[in-house]
């Protein structure tokens, strides 16, 4: 290989020498470029810098040690040889320390010699460059490894890292790391010692998983390797090591170690195959339920489970099914190493790789021999059940209706003789009070009193027997106008008594209106009975829908009752309160609960002593009739009242409802621009009478309310308007 020297030599017979000792020790080389000048061999080093350089420090324009440092400047990396005279050896002494390769001396250099040196100066020239290089290439790797690298002295001191294992730590930086010791990252002490200890009997440690933490805290695995460098002790050496976080890694090997134990301890056997049907995996739940150990199940078809009990075209759709992509669900009959055939609901789900691409197919398998007996025992009983219950039914029907007739004809038999008594009485005080004296007066009275009770009695068990044997006769019933009926009688029976009547808007249902307004009768007459201590009674009748029911209710403020008895609510006879302070016969709300129940629905009620109660009942399915209008009053009149057969007329207001085909005749009892919903019940018959609610409503709810009469006629004109 070629070898450039640079001889800068203003001497030429200095300058033939060299050149005729190069030329006769036969190296060849080399190949010399020679120049008389400073300046000449600095341009020549810029355009090609030479191998090697031979210096004569004396030129024409520099000298001695100047010479030197402006060709070291212009090359640091090139050896450089200095020649100097005799008389000026301690020049090539001080060139040498100041970076130059060597000194000759002119008159005494040997052919040898300067071949010697040349070649020494430019193989350690070389080797440098090379040492360098790796050096470069070394960092590279340091700096951009993906592996944390660090070096550290005995007491954990940290001298040297690159980024990643900075980031590993937690740190922003390599400046920040280098603050700490490599000791503060392990999170047991006794891992730490034991970690050193080891280090230094082996030298070096492999893969080694350990804990540690970061800056912060937050705890991580790492997986380390490191090598003790010099010394004779770990305080003395440097350690040098690696590590790469495998926290992740450490806790997917946990969480997949979860999964095997789970599917390993599972109830239902699990089988892995291949996408042949080759059995790779199966679990002690398919041992037990199959009898097949693992080591027999392995490398088999699953068709070692097939029972014979299922077509080709079966087994065709599974596969078809799986290789799809798809889950397949289905109960299948499969056998038992021994033979015998069981039952099993299964699930076959294909697993995919990274790529999507299905490799193994899993299928979980449960035996369901247990619940097929059960079920098969579920329906014999069931059949033998439901057999009983008509039996049984036909006896409570039969034993019931016996009763039924029993009490009718008891309370029939009974109405005749307590007729006499109250009828005798009342003759004995008409004809004979003014001989009898006071105390006989009173026991009459007394006697009249509890027969009058007793007939009241008999008649309610008399209705009461007759709702088991009427059937419903369901019609289009306003509970508006329904409701507004009884109050208007609750009100008459009450007389001068002031009630806060709260009446919602109800709607139109289909229902027999006769028992209908029975239940309305009784719960309203008890809360007027219950509410009479009140200064201010206040009775709320409204409706409200919860979860798609619609819930009837009647609440009062009145003195309530204590839940713990609610059972005993609807039963005969059965009183929560004493019948000195709250007259009845105890059969109302017995008679309410039959009429909801024939209706299909039900009743309930919530209440707090002294608190009042509200009772709530459903009428099962209905269409809601109703038609609902608001109108607004826009000019007065005087219309007629019909109340029974008396006719007056007042002044009053008109709503004119003829675009609904009907014209009212009420006294609506409203003013100038008050606003009124009018319910309308539709179905009416074309040309017959209809009813219609109007409610007044104010800021605070309903203020008034009332039941008018709705007559047939034709739209018109002139007649009076509203704004609807």
């Amino acid at each position: 290989m070629e070898t450039r020297v640079l001889l800068i030599e203003d001497n030429p017979g200095d300058a033939r020498l060299i050149l005729e000792m190069l030329e006769e020790s036969g190296a060849d080389e080399f190949v010399v470029d020679r120049v008389d000048r400073l300046s000449t061999a600095l341009e020549r080093m810029t355009a090609h810098a030479p191998d090697a350089v031979l210096l004569d420090l004396d030129l024409p324009d520099s000298s001695r040690l100047e010479t030197f440092s402006q060709i070291y400047a212009q090359s640091p990396q090139t050896p450089i040889v200095v020649l100097t005279g005799l008389d000026n050896e301690d020049a090539g002494i001080e060139a040498v320390r100041a970076g130059a390769q060597d000194y000759l001396v002119k008159g005494m250099i040997s052919g040898t010699a300067l071949i010697r040196v040349l070649r020494y100066g430019i193989e350690r020239k070389r080797a440098e460059e090379a040492l360098r290089a790796s050096e470069r290439r070394y960092r590279l790797l340091f700096e951009n490894n993906l592996a944390g690298v660090v070096r550290t002295v005995g007491d954990g001191h940290i001298v040297d890292c690159n980024l990643a294992c900075a980031q590993i730590l937690g740190c922003a930086s390599r400046e920040e790391l280098l603050k700490h010791q490599m000791w503060d990252f392990w999170v047991d002490e006794g891992e730490r010692i034991a970690f050193v200890e080891r280090l230094k009997r082996e030298r070096s440690v492999s893969n080694l998983e350990v804990r540690n933490r970061r800056e912060d805290g937050t705890p991580i695995w790492v997986l380390t390797s490191a090598h003790l460098n010099g010394g004779s002790s770990t305080e003395a050496a440097v350690i040098e090591g690696t590590m790469m976080d495998i926290t992740e890694r450490k806790r997917a090997e946990a969480e997949n170690l979860r999964l095997a134990t789970a599917i390993e301890q599972a109830a239902e056997g699990v089988v892995i195959t291949d996408l042949a049907g080759t059995i790779q995996y199966v679990n002690p739940a398919f041992t037990r339920i199959t009898g097949h150990s693992r080591e027999e199940a392995l490398g088999q078809s699953s068709r070692i489970l097939r029972s014979g009990r299922h077509d080709r075209a079966f087994y065709d759709k599974m596969w078809a099914t799986i290789l799809a992509g798809r889950v397949w669900q289905g109960e299948i009959t499969n056998r038992r190493k021994d033979g015998a055939l069981y039952p099993e609901d299964m699930t076959i789900a294909p697993v995919r790789n990274s790529n999507g691409i299905i490799t193994n197919f899993i299928a979980i398998k449960q035996d369901v021999t247990e619940r097929k007996l059960a079920e098969a025992k579920m329906r014999t009983l069931n059949e033998e059940l439901e057999e009983r219950v008509k039996v049984r039914t036909a006896e409570l029907e039969a034993a019931y209706g016996e009763m039924e007739a029993f009490t009718y004809s008891v309370s029939h038999d009974l109405r005749a003789p307590v007729r006499h008594i109250c009828g005798f009485s009342d003759m004995l005080l008409e004809d004979h009070q003014s001989s009898l004296d006071p105390s006989a007066v009173a026991q009459i009275k007394t006697i009249n009193n509890t027969a009058m009770n007793m007939s009241r009695l008999i008649d309610a068990l008399l209705n009461l027997s007759r709702l088991w044997h009427e059937p419903l006769t369901r019609t289009a019933v306003s509970l508006s106008l329904l409701v507004g009926g009884v109050v208007e009688e609750v009100k008459r029976d009450l007389k001068s008594r002031k009630i806060d009547w709260r009446i919602g808007q109800l709607p139109t249902v289909d229902c027999d209106g006769g028992l209908v307004r029975e239940i309305f009768v009784n719960l309203l007459a008890n809360a007027a009975k219950y509410t009479r201590s009140r200064q201010h009674t206040v009775i709320v009748v409204d409706h409200m829908t919860i979860a798609a029911e619609t819930v009837f209710f009647v609440r009062d403020n009145g003195v309530g009752f204590d839940m713990k008895y609610s059972d005993r609510l609807f039963g005969v006879f059965q009183r929560l309160h004493l019948a000195e302070e709250y007259e009845g016969t105890g059969l109302g709300l017995a008679t309410v609960q039959r009429i909801v129940h024939k209706h299909g629905g039900r009743v309930w009620a919530e209440a707090q002593l002294d608190m009042g109660a509200t009772f709530y009942f459903t009428l099962g399915n209905f269409a809601d009739r109703r038609q609902v209008k608001r109108c607004k009053v826009t000019r007065p009149a005087t219309i007629r009242v019909r109340s029974d057969s008396t006719t007056v007329d007042e002044p009053a207001a008109v709503v004119d409802v003829s675009s609904l085909g009907a014209r009212v005749q009420g006294d609506m009892g409203l003013s100038l621009g008050q606003t009124v919903d009018l319910v309308i019940e539709e179905g009416r018959p074309e040309g017959q009478p209809a009813h219609v609610i109007w409610m007044n409503r104010g800021e605070s709810g309903i203020v008034s309310a009332g039941l008018q009469f709705i007559e047939p006629t034709e739209p018109c004109a002139g007649s009076p308007s509203v704004a609807a």
